[in-house]
């Protein structure tokens, strides 16, 4: 997912908080817990 990917899924503005959201979402993607595209969007709905 892409900045703007997340902010229209979360209903967001931009900002910080968009930024700490892929942060974290890339951590999960190196570390193999986040697969794919569907379980992106729902890891982000979670930490929300």
């Amino acid at each position: 997912l892409n900045g703007n990917e997340v902010m229209e899924i979360l209903k967001m503005k931009p900002g910080a908080k968009v930024g700490e959201i892929l942060g974290n979402l890339r951590e999960k993607q190196l570390s193999a817990e986040v697969k794919n595209k569907y379980e992106a969007i729902r890891y982000i709905q979670e930490i929300v």
